[in-house]
């Protein structure tokens, strides 16, 4: 997904953690200012129907200094008691924010 500068793309990783999917997120600031970003990635699976169904959500937090990308690894919890990995993702931007948080540790 492209939205406010933000280039931001999922692709789901094996994870052997029944109830679980695990996703390798890309993210993109193609802005000239240092920004974070708080993001969703909503799950859905068919029922037996073929019809969609929301199964999950889970939040994903990145700072990105301008012009730069980072790839971070999001570990999302079935709503449902489901294996395996979801049949069908969408990406969200919740929030933008004109800073970047560093860790304790730097």
């Amino acid at each position: 997904m492209s939205e406010d500068d933000w280039s931001i793309s999922a692709l789901g990783q094996s994870l052997e953690l029944p109830g679980y999917d695990l996703f390798s997120v890309k993210i993109e600031n193609e802005s000239d200012a240092d920004r974070s970003v708080l993001g969703l990635i909503h799950l859905a699976s068919r029922s037996d129907s073929g019809n969609p169904q929301k199964t999950a959500s889970c939040q994903f937090f990145a700072s990105v200094p301008a012009g730069k990308s980072v790839e971070i690894q999001v570990p999302c919890e079935w709503e449902s008691e489901k294996s395996g990995q979801a049949d069908m993702i969408r990406l969200e931007i919740e929030k933008t924010y004109p800073f970047l948080l560093e860790s304790a540790g730097q």
